[in-house]
């Protein structure tokens, strides 16, 4: 048996059932009425609320309202704003299939995301946009955006967001005073983005839940990774704040130890240049970005990618980076999708 690997992602999954030739009576009767159940097109009406499809399309187009059915399935643009699964929105109108961009048809020629659960590390001063400080409005909008762009192919999202743009320990503890004292109110700053950026994402049509390494009871739900895993199962974003709630330890370090908790495949690291470059792109014109490069050679040539404690991390699990501008427009989308987009950096 040969199997195929499509170099492009795209759909390529298979799934068939048969009945055990030991049943008879009633248990044979039972599995020919789950087979027909199967094949009666509402089965297939709810995978296709998933991006997936069935081969009996006719029962399908039936148990499926038109405009569904136009999205899911010919690849045109949402007439309204259309369901998931379990009942939230999941397509806002206007919205696009990647396959109708394709020109082929939708239900064999869908491409695949690279990754179905990524760590999302976003700093604090990307928040800011034009602005000198705080939350530039525009700017979170469009990042809460991008986020939904990727649950819409149905890619599991956890975020770890700075607080930079609020305030930074690291300048705190420089200026004189405690740094744990400094990086406790950072702490907080995160939170503050967070709950923020959630807020944001609940405007825009996406479910986020903040999850506090700290304890602030009152204003966001401890950190329990059992329940961050349950609400990326369910199609929730969520958002772990207040990094890892010890002094210390940066944002990028909380990035990558999240990640490797909740089992990401990628940690995506969105900053203010498309890569990592081979000297200060704006200091050095010739500069050079890598499309990708291993941890080893990353340390062997002194590239700032993470501060070290996160980058052992992400070496020592084999987590992978990938580095890429958040300014960029779809950028996220991009890199999800497995396009060129900013370097990846690998064991």
């Amino acid at each position: 048996v040969a199997e195929a690997n499509p170099i492009e992602g795209y759909r390529a999954w298979h799934g068939g059932m048969s009945l055990a030739r030991h049943l008879s009576g009633a248990e044979l009767d039972m599995g020919y009425e789950y087979l027909n159940w199967w094949l009666s097109g509402w089965p297939g009406a709810v995978m296709a609320r998933q991006g997936y499809y069935m081969s009996v399309l006719d029962r399908v187009r039936d148990a499926l309202p038109a405009a569904e059915w136009a999205y899911w399935y010919e690849g045109a643009p949402a007439a309204a704003d259309l369901p998931g699964p379990a009942g939230n929105t999941v397509v806002r109108a206007g919205a696009r299939r990647a396959a109708a961009r394709l020109g082929a048809d939708p239900a064999r020629d869908d491409p695949m995301p690279a990754y179905q659960r990524i760590l999302l590390k976003l700093s604090g001063e990307a928040l800011m946009g034009d602005e000198p400080y705080g939350i530039d409005r525009a700017t979170i909008v469009r990042m809460a955006r991008e986020v939904r762009q990727v649950t819409e192919r149905g890619v599991q999202v956890a975020v770890v967001i700075g607080g930079g743009n609020i305030f930074r320990g690291v300048a705190g503890g420089a200026g004189g005073m405690d740094r744990a004292t400094a990086d406790y109110m950072g702490m907080l700053a995160t939170v503050m983005n967070s709950l923020a950026l959630a807020d944001t994402m609940r405007l825009e049509g996406l479910t986020a839940r903040v999850m506090s390494a700290i304890n602030i009871e009152q204003v966001v739900e401890p950190y329990v990774r059992p329940k961050a895993l349950q609400y990326l199962e369910e199609g929730k974003v969520v958002v772990f704040a207040a990094g890892t709630g010890n002094p210390f330890f940066t944002t990028d370090t909380a990035a990558a130890l999240r990640g490797a908790e909740i089992g990401a495949e990628i940690v995506l690291k969105a900053t203010k240049v498309d890569g990592v470059y081979s000297a200060d792109p704006a200091k050095d014109p010739q500069a050079r970005r890598y499309d990708r490069i291993s941890f080893d050679e990353a340390i062997s040539r002194n590239l700032q990618v993470m501060d070290a404690t996160a980058f052992a991390l992400c070496r020592d699990q084999k987590l992978p980076i990938k580095v890429f501008s958040i300014l960029r427009p779809d950028a996220l989308l991009r890199v999800v999708m497995g396009e060129d987009e900013g370097t990846l950096v690998h064991v």
